[in-house]
């Protein structure tokens, strides 16, 4: 047979150089085309320094409100580039007006694309939005926004927390120390606590600044001499007025509730924590000096615990362990057979009568109620007071004691006697909170409904009339009680936007 294959077209030919021809092609393969990369990459960084830029590093608005008149520009080489599409992206709460969190535009003849409004959320915290295009690196701007976290009295604004705060979740004021000063504490969603201090009587406070970040309860007990102070956890630490006066035993959980008693018979004060294992615990000392023993485990499965008359007048702490109550480890009494645990409990101080009343609502939303004397701890059985309520509270009773109110629905009542109901259209009542007499001799009651509306009514307890209840503000997230004018207990609250 013929053979057809020329010299040439052997990869093993050498030429006269001694260089086989697969080695040539070789070589060729690999330097070809890296000519080819080379002599490319200058045209196509010229066709793509494309950069974009948001017309501001960063924008705020009022929560629950909309930023507007945002817009990002794309350059190339420092000349408007039409055409570029552009996208936008948020996060955090933050939405476009349409409830999207990203939006895409084509830039104008300036090189120009505007963003729809942009909506900042209740939280207000800070963020950012991310504008990207093909060609071009990414390109952020801030987001954040202000709050209007104001604090009332009264309907008279006493003061703003900073800017940048969480939702207001509970509100107490302390009643004027030896120093003259009254002092309402706030606490937020981040569980920052914050304070401000001044004069209950013109309400001429100071600006609200942090106590403590990280809080996890706080409540009130008593303060120097016989006033009422502030109580508050960090963990399972426990500190009044930021004073650190002792912490829950290392195996304990974190505390969900602090109450605390006036000075007993004995001279001493208590302090009660309740942990996240549903475990008591207790300190006792000189609230004055600051000086407390250990905490000490009081009981455990622990369901509730609040605050009613002791020895004497001072106040005292009542709690459930299921369906049993008890004052400082003695108990006074049970729910009957077939009720639910014990949610919530109240105690009066001493009416007219003599007598003390505690109130505890169940799992099942039934009140029941026993009355005896405190100092014996002598009660009757406990005894249903009514159903289906949703929220219970106290304000003043007959003449100086202090009483319960209760809620079924929309209707308020005392002690079983309806005082009056919220306006058709609201909403559950879910909270209340009243105040002793003012100086204008008119006891008031508050209260929450599920709308985060307020409500109040004023009238003479000791008669029972009260006028209708009326609106006092909406968007309201937090109330409580602190001092009024003169000696008297008075109502505080938060108002916010609500989104």
């Amino acid at each position: 047979m013929t053979d057809t294959n020329t010299p040439a077209d052997d990869p093993t030919f050498t030429d006269g150089s001694g260089i086989k021809r697969r080695t040539i092609m070789a070589g060729a393969a690999w330097t070809i085309p890296v000519v080819t990369l080379a002599t490319a990459t200058p045209a196509m960084a010229a066709s793509n320094d494309l950069t974009l830029a948001f017309d501001k590093s960063s924008y705020s608005g009022t929560v629950c409100s909309t930023i507007t008149g945002a817009s990002v520009t794309a350059t190339r080489n420092g000349a408007p580039a039409s055409g570029v599409a552009v996208s936008v992206s948020l996060g955090d709460g933050y939405t476009f007006e349409d409830g999207s969190t990203s939006t895409t535009g084509t830039t104008d003849g300036n090189g120009r694309v505007s963003l729809p409004g942009i909506r900042v959320p209740m939280s207000g915290k800070s963020s950012t939005a991310t504008a990207t295009a093909s060609g071009a690196s990414a390109t952020t701007a801030g987001l954040s926004g202000t709050s209007d976290r104001i604090i009332r009295n009264q309907n008279k604004q006493i003061g703003s927390l900073p800017s940048g705060t969480g939702t207001v979740t509970e509100i107490w004021g302390t009643t004027r120390n030896n120093d003259g000063l009254t002092r309402v504490y706030v606490l937020d969603s981040n569980n920052n606590l914050y304070a401000s201090q001044g004069n209950a009587l013109n309400n001429d406070f100071g600006d609200f600044g942090v106590v403590g970040n990280n809080v996890s309860a706080f409540g009130i007990g008593e303060g120097d001499s016989t006033s009422i102070g502030m109580y508050f956890a960090i963990g399972r630490t426990i500190r009044n007025q930021n004073k650190q006066i002792g912490s829950l035993p290392g195996s304990s959980g974190t505390v969900t509730r602090i109450w605390g008693t006036t000075r007993d018979s004995d001279g001493l004060t208590r302090v009660y924590a309740l942990d996240s294992n549903n475990n008591l615990y207790a300190a006792e000392g000189n609230s004055q000096s600051g000086n407390f023993g250990d905490f000490g485990l009081v009981s455990n499965n622990v369901s509730a615990f609040g605050i009613g008359e002791g020895d004497s007048t001072s106040i005292s702490v009542y709690y459930a362990r299921g369906r049993d109550i008890r004052n400082q480890n003695k108990q006074i009494g049970t729910l009957p057979a077939g009720s639910g645990t014990v949610t919530e409990i109240w105690g009066t101080t001493r009416n007219s009568d003599g007598l003390t009343r505690v109130y505890a609502l169940d799992s099942n939303n039934n009140l029941y109620t026993a009355q005896g004397n405190s100092q014996n701890s002598n009660f009757s059985d406990f005894t249903l007071v009514n159903d289906n309520v949703s929220a219970a509270g106290i304000a003043e009773g007959d003449t100086t004691s202090i009483s319960v109110y209760y809620a079924r629905g929309r209707d308020i009542r005392n002690q079983n006697k309806q005082i009056g109901s919220l306006p058709a259209g609201s909403g559950t009542v879910t909270e209340i909170w009243g105040t002793t007499r003012n100086s204008d001799g008119l006891t008031r009651v508050y209260a929450l409904d599920s709308n985060n509306n307020l409500y109040a009514a004023e009238g003479n307890k000791e008669n029972g009339n009260f006028g209708d209840f009326g609106l006092v503000s909406n968007n309201v997230s937090s109330f409580g009680i602190g001092e009024g004018d003169s000696t008297s207990i008075s109502v505080y609250y938060a108002v916010q936007p609500h989104c």
